[in-house]
């Protein structure tokens, strides 16, 4: 997977307090875009606490390709980064391996169903399938941004895989899917 660049994204809220409710904006203020609908908490403040998790969890939709959508699979050498194992002794040198590059188009923009993470599954004939979990590029900034327009990408190396014809599917998730 590329590096995703966080650095051009800096979020924040602007509270209003009037005397019946407060009023949340929630902005991206580099772009000077907002990243979603405002946020109004009435006052004196709910028993049913319509912000708590579980209760904007709810209210929330899974988010969803554009109709007729499919993932577009290209077969490639696709390099790793290497690194360092995880005890941090061994060196993971750099190589590149036959791999499949799976891309899939954007999902459609809507503040009830913010796209998360997206889940990539290829499962083989044999019946083996390998799961990978990808944080879309633009997941921090406003559905306008052009980075959170952007299509989305995953590698899966052929020796990681399991043997025969490979299906792929790709679900998109929001932060309260699972």
């Amino acid at each position: 997977m590329k590096k995703i660049g966080t650095g051009d994204c800096r979020q924040g809220m602007l509270w209003s307090v009037y005397d019946d409710c407060i009023t949340v904006k929630r902005r991206e203020f580099l772009s000077d875009l907002d990243i979603g609908e405002d946020w109004v908490m009435p006052l004196p403040a709910a028993e049913s606490r319509p912000f708590a998790f579980a209760e904007h969890a709810k209210r929330l939709r899974a988010p969803e390709f554009p109709a007729g959508a499919r993932p577009e699979v290209t077969e490639m050498n696709a390099k790793n980064r290497g690194g360092k194992s995880s005890d941090g002794k061994e060196k993971i040198a750099s190589e590149k391996k036959p791999s499949f590059k799976v891309t899939v188009p954007t999902v459609v923009p809507n503040d009830k169903a913010r796209l998360f993470s997206l889940e990539f599954t290829a499962t083989t004939a044999d019946g083996k399938s390998q799961t990978k979990l990808v944080l879309p590029e633009g997941f921090n900034h406003s559905l306008k941004h052009k980075k959170a327009q952007s299509r989305q990408v995953c590698y899966f190396r052929k020796d990681e895989l399991g043997a025969g014809d490979v299906t792929f599917t790709v679900t998109p998730m929001n932060c309260s899917s699972r």
